[in-house]
């Protein structure tokens, strides 16, 4: 991200007026007095809306101030105040890319220590957060809740003071950082179809059976849990993965449960793209489904992604939280569902 805009912030009033004794000068490369050091420093902080107080402020807009100190030739400067009289410091910065990245490396040294030190950086990074996301989006965004997410983000980042060094844990999904985001701000702010939540009593409803628990024999094959699922007359092996959000099946399953009259056009949901734990993305069309049996229990009003990509059946989450209670009984090998 780059910063030397913010010397062009407060150098957008006249600054290069002369100044009398008492002063500290920034010069020019011959050694002249032009600008006051303490005032640039000054409008420097007050750009960053911060304080003096703030040592990381301080010490980025010395650095910048500095690095103007004995930079540009006297007859430069007195060109430029006579072509831009109240812009001649900024105009000089931009079009310099040498003295602009200088300015870069002094943000880049004290980010390394605090990268949200005040409200511009916070507000900066929050809003190339939303466009990020905007311009990278892989399925609909819910627009309502992105500048709630960003705000969330970075609010959090500025709590745990990140630094230059740790902000690539934001994309990493084994990090603190991202699943702390995660969990505090609801993940980024998709259009859901099947967001998964917390069992609640009206779950209780979707659920039928004699019995309020029930033991389900599953197999462990290859470290993967697998147990029968029943939908209809049509039975498979699914793998049980907790860590998926619903069910996820082939297209050619899909295309039978349609034929059996199980699944129909009407129930089509739309499209949503699913990262599985091999770091795989899928995109696939989503369903609602009913009648989908485990053992004893009946669960209704469930969601099914389909792929031509998908080889192995997962069910995920959206049907465990059908169930007030589940676990699995490693000595006996069995899933227990409890309504």
């Amino acid at each position: 991200m780059r910063f030397f805009t913010l010397i062009l912030l407060f150098i957008a009033v006249d600054v290069s007026a002369q100044f009398t004794n008492g002063f500290e000068y920034i010069h020019s490369r011959e050694g002249h007095n032009v600008w006051d050091k303490n005032t640039m420093i000054w409008r420097c902080i007050k750009a960053m809306k911060t304080d003096a107080a703030n040592k990381e402020a301080v010490q980025i807009c010395t650095c910048q101030v500095e690095a103007i100190d004995r930079y540009f030739p006297m007859g430069k400067i007195k060109k430029y105040e006579r072509l831009y009289p109240t812009l001649s410091l900024a105009k000089l910065i931009e079009e310099d890319t040498v003295l602009q990245r200088r300015i870069d490396q002094c943000y880049e040294a004290a980010s390394n220590a605090n990268l949200f030190f005040s409200p511009v950086q916070i507000l900066a990074y929050r809003d190339s957060m939303a466009a990020y996301i905007r311009q990278n989006k892989k399925e609909p965004l819910d627009e309502s809740r992105i500048n709630a997410y960003c705000n969330c983000a970075v609010s959090i980042m500025a709590k745990r003071k990140i630094n230059a060094q740790n902000i690539k844990d934001i994309n990493d999904p084994n990090s603190m950082l991202f699943n702390e985001i995660a969990y505090s701000c609801g993940g980024y702010p998709y259009k859901k179809i099947s967001p998964t939540a917390a069992w609640k009593v009206t779950d209780s409803l979707d659920v039928t059976g004699n019995k309020k628990i029930d033991s389900v024999d599953v197999v462990t094959i290859s470290g993967m849990t697998k147990l029968k699922v029943k939908i209809g007359p049509v039975v498979n092996v699914w793998m049980l993965d907790c860590g998926a959000t619903d069910m996820l099946v082939s297209e050619t399953l899909i295309n039978k449960l349609m034929e059996l009259k199980l699944v129909s056009k009407n129930d089509f949901l739309g499209q949503q793209t699913y990262n599985l734990a091999n770091g795989k993305e899928l995109l696939c069309d989503v369903y609602k489904i009913n009648n989908v049996q485990v053992g004893k229990f009946t669960v209704n009003n469930l969601v099914i992604g389909a792929s031509k990509e998908t080889d192995s059946f997962l069910l995920g989450k959206t049907f465990l939280n059908k169930f007030r209670r589940w676990s699995i009984d490693n000595q006996h090998n069995q899933l227990i569902l409890e309504k």
